[in-house]
């Protein structure tokens, strides 16, 4: 058995503050889930989805009642590809007669339900006025369409900042550093230098991280200069390298 929880934090929102809201009713019923969860006997296999994971209180996250946490991030070219793939033949026309190469280059920063969407935009555009859909009918939803991640650029950015090194990625976290729009601003600069630290060290054994770690010292806070930043992460890159060849 499956159980399913979608956007588990809406249920669960009001434990805090269940004495004065309903008079403990909601945080005694998060105590019998918790229970559950930890002492289940019954083959029960549970998966929750949350979009304010720090909303969750933190005794159900702990292992044996989750015991894991994935951070599903918006979908790389690949799988882009494959969404694309999935729901065009959802709607009975044959993927490989669109360039899904190019459709997925052009969808970067879109979600799977996004992609979903700028196919059912182009045959509603297309409906009355010619057979079906083609390439270039796709092409020309996505450039009027502007993603929720552009949107909600600083939400998402948080959000990714967040998951790196408290969640399993779900995909890849490879991306980030390179995805990221041009600085505007000495912030984002900061946050762009940030990303690259966390992917540099990401991609280093854990030996080789603390060694580094405890010669150069932690990465430098946001109040510290860009240009310190900088130095900090070519020292923190050469330090590494030559730990890895001198094992």
């Amino acid at each position: 058995v499956v159980l399913w929880s979608f956007e588990i934090e809406k249920g669960l929102s009001g434990v805090k503050s269940s004495a004065a809201s309903d008079a403990g009713t909601t945080a005694r019923v998060f105590g019998t889930i918790i229970t559950w969860l930890q002492e289940k006997q019954s083959p029960v296999f549970v998966v929750a989805t949350a979009n304010e994971i720090e909303d969750l209180p933190a005794e159900i996250l702990r292992k044996g009642r989750f015991d894991e946490i994935f951070f599903v991030d918006l979908p790389e070219k690949e799988e882009r590809k494959e969404i694309f793939r999935i729901h065009l033949a959802k709607r009975h026309r044959n993927p490989d007669a669109f360039d899904l190469d190019v459709l997925a280059a052009l969808t970067e920063g879109f979600s799977g339900a996004e992609i979903e969407q700028v196919i059912v935009e182009a045959l509603f555009d297309v409906y009355g006025v010619k057979n079906d859909i083609e390439t270039a009918d796709l092409i020309g939803v996505i450039k009027r369409q502007i993603p929720l991640s552009r949107t909600m650029r600083d939400s998402i950015r948080s959000r990714r900042i967040w998951a790196m090194g408290r969640t399993v990625a779900a995909s890849s976290y490879s991306h980030l550093a390179d995805t990221l729009v041009k600085p505007d601003s000495v912030d984002d600069e900061k946050e762009k230098l940030y990303l690259k630290y966390l992917k540099l060290s990401r991609d280093l054994s854990a030996e080789i991280r603390h060694k580094v770690e405890a010669f150069l010292g932690p990465f430098p806070s946001k109040e510290t200069e860009a240009q310190r930043m900088k130095l900090y992460l070519a020292d923190y890159q050469r330090l590494a390298e030559l730990l890895k060849q001198t094992g």
